[in-house]
């Protein structure tokens, strides 16, 4: 398979399935090694490592949102200029995101080391979690440079339609992670510092996977030092259409921090239920995000090349697709949530919370993917502004308040409730501006046509009006 084909000529269906099941598995596999660390862990029979591994979460969030910022808008703003054929700008671009995300990765590092003690407090550790949390916090923080600059490659190489080798890079980490869990956690007996270990190492195999792509496979992507650029016609382009996606991702992790720091007063066998349901129903959201993040570059280059038609098809399809996805997929989390939950930890208190956070975190799995291919075309569509403030409104105005409001009436029970309360909220936010973004687009398309139809039209009147000025003459 040509990768222009996949992006101009292969029909609807087959260019989603190129396109995001290679990104699907990516994701499933990257849940899977996610997951890995938890179980693991959890073998060891101790809640308050598992703990401790959850009240960190947030915080290797906001990691993932820093390589999201430059990744996911290099993607986007790169498979645009492949669309408009300016290739020395895909290489600016591409060389930008790479040594951007590097950088983000060394300002997490330095961060994390200056306000370790405040940061500690700040996501909820205890007496009983701060050690775990701490250690489990350091190592991470190592390795940072390196996991940003993976998680930006494999959005980066799919701009050009790479999304096998995208899947490959992911897959590779995973994998070596997978490997070095149980080595590490229980055959070496480091606990909640090897799974950190065996996570930088997993990230380190797929950097110099990507890499090696990037110098030797590529036909229009480097990392090379001369085609790196700060001009703002290059680096805000990047993180301009990056930070929609990225807010979105640092929103969640600052509000899962202030949401565990409510949750830490119903103690930390709650904390640890909340790690583990969130591990169960990721399942349902991820596997829709990464549909929409499949099918964005195939978006973004039809845009660029002015493709309507064919973008247009794409995302009604996609659409379609991610609400079939989610339903099933919340279908089969319900069903089976109590035999998930155990198998992370088999302790009764844990199970019992753990059942009821996933019963209620994923009434809204049906229609999550909407919000992903909201913020996944109003990026792609050079609407990042628009992006944005759905991400802004979902984690911040809609959903603060709401838990704040809903915990002080209702406890832990409105607690929970809150989430998908706001997210039905920014479904409803981002489908209207998808929406009327969809239409300008359109509108634009068929103004255009109307101009030239009008011009033709007057163009024949006048020949008419000329040849009758003709034969009054004779």
């Amino acid at each position: 398979m040509k990768k222009d084909d996949l992006m101009t000529n292969m029909s609807t269906g087959k260019t989603i399935l190129h396109a995001s099941v290679p990104a699907m598995i990516t994701i499933l596999v990257m849940m899977i090694y996610n997951m890995a660390d938890m179980f693991f862990i959890g073998k060891l029979g101790d809640p308050m490592q598992i703990a401790a591994v959850a009240l960190v979460g947030p915080v290797m969030s906001i990691l993932s949102g820093l390589g999201t910022l430059v990744g996911s808008g290099g993607c986007a703003a790169i498979a645009t200029e492949l669309g408009k054929k300016n290739l020395s700008r895909v290489r600016q671009m591409s060389s930008f995101s790479m040594y951007a995300s590097v950088g983000m990765g060394l300002i997490f590092t330095i961060s994390v080391f200056l306000f370790q003690q405040p940061i500690l407090r700040l996501i909820g550790t205890t007496a009983n979690t701060k050690a775990f949390a701490g250690i489990y916090l350091s190592i991470i923080a190592l390795g940072a440079p390196i996991m940003t600059y993976a998680s930006a490659s494999a959005n980066i190489v799919r701009a050009e339609g790479a999304v096998r080798e995208s899947m490959l890079g992911n897959m590779l980490g995973s994998i070596v992670n997978i490997i070095l869990d149980p080595i590490f956690i229980l055959v070496l007996d480091l606990g909640v510092a090897g799974a950190a270990i065996a996570t930088i190492l997993g990230n380190l195999s797929a950097a110099i996977f990507f890499t090696i792509f990037f110098k030797y496979r590529s036909r229009n992507l480097t990392v090379s030092p001369r085609s790196f650029t700060l001009h703002p016609s290059i680096s805000v382009k990047v993180l301009s259409l990056g930070l929609p996606t990225a807010i979105g991702v640092l929103l969640v992790s600052f509000s899962s921090i202030l949401k565990n720091n409510l949750v830490v007063g119903y103690g930390d066998t709650v904390i640890a239920a909340m790690g583990v349901a969130g591990k169960t129903t990721m399942i349902v959201g991820m596997l829709q995000m990464g549909l929409a993040m499949g099918i964005q570059p195939v978006i973004a280059y039809n845009f660029g090349a002015k493709n309507f038609e064919r973008m247009a098809a794409l995302l009604k399809r996609t659409a379609f697709i991610t609400v079939i996805l989610g339903s099933a997929l919340t279908i089969a989390v319900l069903i089976g949530r109590s035999s998930f939950i155990r198998f992370f930890i088999d302790d009764a208190a844990v199970i019992a919370y753990g059942q009821k956070i996933v019963l209620i975190s994923v009434l809204t799995g049906p229609i999550a993917g909407i919000n992903y291919i909201s913020t996944m075309f109003l990026q792609a569509t050079d609407k990042a502004s628009h992006a944005t403030l759905v991400s802004v409104l979902r984690q911040g105005l809609f959903f603060l308040p709401t838990m704040y409001t809903l915990n002080y009436f209702f406890a832990l029970d409105g607690l929970l409730i809150s989430q998908p309360l706001a997210d039905i909220a920014a479904t409803i936010l981002g489908l209207s501006l998808m929406l009327l973004r969809y239409r300008e687009i359109r509108g634009t398309r068929k103004l255009f046509f109307n101009n030239i139809f009008k011009n033709r039209k007057g163009e024949e009147n006048n020949i008419k009006e000329h040849k009758e000025e003709q034969n009054a003459t004779l």
